[in-house]
């Protein structure tokens, strides 16, 4: 059973129970969360050839004797709902342009048992940026090549032994990223294979010498920072 049937068949067995008494026939946690996931799939825009951007904001307006009944039960629904959409959103292979939020408020123009849910988004166009992790510290790349090294023509500076002063050339094109090994001493690896010349799946394992990293492609508002 995946994350989200595990949410979700846990929330049934607590609607069934303690919920029960608190939601009655009034709105069900099942039904923000169904609803949540429907608008993220009507919502989600193929950006490119292989990605996929959800909105990652949304708006849920409840009545307010709903939202009182919905208060009562804490943080913890509101942190579970999250993590379902969030599991829903990896599932699908759906991107996030940010942290995912969502806002349930009283609208007294919503009746009880009913709910509207609206996406959010910002207004500045989304863009795929890249970033290089490695040791828990997070180097964008800018568009073009990037060198990695230790020395002072490094774009990239790591500071490990093993990592040679002219190391390697990370290159993204706005869509993929390649990296080129330039005769370093102790080889540059991208899944633990050692390449000279090679593209660098998103998320896999990329070595230095001895300095382990991942390049991951972040969708990003074209006026935020990563």
């Amino acid at each position: 059973m995946g994350v989200l049937e595990g949410f979700e068949h846990g929330l049934e067995r607590a609607v069934n129970g303690a919920f029960a008494k608190t939601f009655r026939s009034s709105l069900q946690p099942l039904e923000i969360s169904s609803a949540l996931k429907a608008q993220m799939d009507s919502y989600a825009q193929t950006f490119s050839r292989d990605r996929v951007v959800a909105p990652h904001e949304y708006s849920v307006a409840v009545s307010p004797q709903d939202a009182e009944r919905m208060r009562t039960l804490g943080q913890g629904l509101q942190d579970q709902l999250t993590d379902a959409l969030r599991a829903h959103a990896t599932r699908q292979g759906y991107a996030l342009a940010g942290p995912l939020i969502i806002d349930i408020h009283p609208d007294p123009k919503v009746s009880v048992g009913m709910l509207e849910v609206t996406p959010r988004s910002s207004d500045a166009p989304i863009e795929l940026r890249a970033v290089l992790d490695v040791n828990g510290h997070r180097f964008p790349l800018a568009r073009g090549q990037n060198m990695v090294g230790r020395g002072h023509e490094a774009t990239i500076v790591l500071t490990e032994g093993s990592v040679s002063k002219r190391h390697a050339i990370l290159e993204w094109d706005g869509t993929r990223v390649t990296v080129q090994d330039l005769h370093s001493t102790n080889g540059t690896f991208v899944d633990g294979r050692r390449v000279s010349t090679a593209e660098v799946p998103e998320r896999a394992e990329l070595r230095f010498g001895a300095a382990r990293g991942a390049v991951r492609i972040v969708p990003t508002p074209s006026d935020g920072s990563i």
